[in-house]
């Protein structure tokens, strides 16, 4: 077991879970009737808006690549220094 590319796995797993939940969270209110008219005159409201459903693809991408770096971590041997 390799425990720093493990915590690596772990850590990059937790961001990952906390993106996509912020962005679950947070997206419902932005795609009602009203939050779709805001997006449309307000541009800081759209550029919220497109961070959250970048946060969306991006935070299970990441989970999954956190998830398997941990595998990795487990699996492999320390080096000898």
């Amino acid at each position: 077991m390799n425990s720093k590319i493990l915590i690596i796995g772990i850590s990059i797993l937790v961001i990952g879970t906390a993106l996509y939940m912020i962005a679950l969270t947070q997206l419902p209110e932005y795609e009602t009737l009203i939050g779709s008219l805001t997006r449309a005159f307000d541009s800081d409201v759209q550029q919220k808006y497109d961070l959250l459903k970048l946060f969306q693809v991006i935070g299970p991408v990441a989970g999954v690549a956190g998830f398997i770096i941990s595998i990795a971590g487990l699996v492999s041997s320390p080096k000898d220094n």
